[in-house]
């Protein structure tokens, strides 16, 4: 997949209830790294990182699972051991976004007027013995 293609669902994403044109995100984005996440063979999401900032968007037609906890851990992982901790932000007006990094761990830390922001301070989904 190119980085194109790969960048097409945070495109779409960002897209949603802005003006701003393919052009200015993808040039936002072009000193962003950028990490698909597959699961079970099938590309399912793609995550941009810059840094301890990340963005996650979903495949089109994806609905997360539990039985993926696993391989979203193993995912999250190299990060974690680079940097100890992650944070992502979502906009006011985009409430099931801010589900989807909530079930990921994430948790709110502040909100200024059109964005909240959060800290995944731990790495997810860890195993209770």
């Amino acid at each position: 997949m190119t980085r194109e293609a790969l960048l097409e669902p945070i495109i779409s994403s960002v897209r949603k209830g802005t003006a701003l044109s393919r052009y200015t995100i993808l040039e936002y984005f072009a000193d962003w790294e950028i990490l698909p996440f597959e699961f079970e063979g099938r590309h399912i999401w793609t995550m941009v990182v810059k840094g301890t900032e990340v963005h996650i968007a979903l495949a089109p037609d994806w609905q997360p699972r539990a039985s993926m906890r696993g391989a979203v851990r193993a995912f999250l992982k190299p990060m974690f051991d680079e940097f100890g901790f992650l944070t992502t932000r979502v906009r006011h007006e985009r409430p099931e976004q801010k589900e989807f990094v909530k079930r990921i761990g994430f948790t709110p830390t502040w909100k200024d007027g059109d964005v909240e922001y959060y800290l995944l301070g731990d790495l997810p989904f860890e195993r209770k013995s």
